[in-house]
């Protein structure tokens, strides 16, 4: 990794990298707002009535990840960390693609365990995509607004607090039934929570790039 792959550690950002991070990360923070909507299209419980609607959100959640991923892929000069984010969003694009034109097949046969493994790997991908995105913005961020570097650094904590509770939920609600509604919903909540901080973050965070471009100017 060369100098210009790292922001960390103090070292002082230059205007070209911060006018490049400040412009793509106002894209993402675009994104977002697709991606979320896709989401929502491509619910199994609106699929039972829509489904034109349903492979409509899905498309459009691909695309959204796919030039997420590029875009991420694009900062790697900046911060190393960026490339793993990037390679892993697309990784998790593709498998969903494959897993969703293996859904139509005989669940018994081998489709059904290849859908199986690709859903695990994609699930180990997404939660390291969003470590390494979560840790290069904090990074990049150190030299120019360390507050906002550090809650980065928290909100990844978050995410995995959430996404433990979620999966934790699931036995608990076998064990414990109400007890474990309780605990799946209040990791709903904190999901929807760390999603819309993830939001402000990468908002406030294009600006901070692009005020301290226009400073340097």
């Amino acid at each position: 990794m060369n100098d210009r792959e790292t922001t960390g550690g103090g070292s002082r950002l230059d205007r070209e990298d911060a006018a490049a991070l400040a412009g793509r990360l106002k894209v993402l923070f675009w994104l977002v707002v697709p991606g979320t909507i896709a989401g929502f299209l491509s619910d199994e419980a609106l699929s039972a009535h829509w489904p034109d609607l349903a492979s409509l959100g899905e498309i459009l959640g691909i695309l959204c990840s796919v030039v997420y991923g590029l875009l991420l892929l694009s900062l790697a000069r900046v911060n190393g960390g960026y490339r793993a984010a990037g390679v892993c969003t697309l990784f998790v694009a593709v498998a969903g693609i494959i897993i969703q034109s293996l859904g139509g097949g005989d669940p018994r046969n081998v489709e059904r365990g290849i859908a199986l493994i690709l859903t695990l790997l994609a699930g180990v991908a997404a939660l390291v995509g969003e470590y390494t995105e979560c840790t290069s913005h904090a990074e990049a961020l150190e030299p120019v607004d360390l507050e906002l570097s550090e809650k980065w650094r928290r909100l990844w904590k978050w995410y995995i607090g959430t996404y433990l509770g979620s999966v934790g939920s699931i036995v608990v609600v076998m064990i414990f039934g109400p007890l474990g509604l309780l605990v799946m919903l209040a990791s709903i909540i904190g999901m929807m929570v760390v999603a819309i901080l993830k939001l402000v973050y990468l908002w406030r965070t294009a600006r901070t790039f692009r005020e301290y471009e226009e400073m340097e100017a």
